[in-house]
């Protein structure tokens, strides 16, 4: 009677778990990667309706210009919200909400999340454009 495996039976499991990483961590991945955007997606619409609480709870908000910008410290020190952390690099992101005149309902929100590994794909939505805030 024989003891412990051969070369063969040993290649042959090693054959089998590669085959089954190369079909399952693709997909691991790409679900991965289609969870991190439906984050970032989450994470606008929080800082969106933190701008509308904002514009609510302050009386005096007026848009003198086209528009006006609130950046997302804003919102965190009225205690709207909490900082939005990029889920891939743990870093903290910018964001603000771009709030122009609408006259049929109010105000339109344009939010831009700029994070390590996602920007809000907005024309305004830009490093630089946070920077001048």
């Amino acid at each position: 009677m024989k003891k412990g495996f051969t070369l063969v039976e040993v290649l042959a499991v090693i054959i089998i778990l590669g085959v089954i990483s190369v079909i399952v961590v693709p997909n691991v991945m790409e679900t991965f990667d289609k969870n991190s955007t439906k984050l970032y997606k989450i994470n606008e619409n929080i800082l969106k309706n933190a701008a509308k609480d904002y514009v609510i709870s302050h009386d005096d908000f007026l848009i003198t210009d086209d528009y006006k910008y609130i950046n997302m410290d804003t919102l965190v020190e009225e205690n709207l919200m909490t900082s939005i952390v990029d889920p891939k690099t743990a870093n903290t992101c910018k964001a603000f909400v771009k709030i122009s005149n609408n006259e049929i309902d109010g105000y339109n929100y344009d939010v831009c999340l700029i994070c390590d590994g996602y920007t809000t794909n907005e024309d305004f939505c830009t490093s630089s454009q946070y920077e001048d805030i």
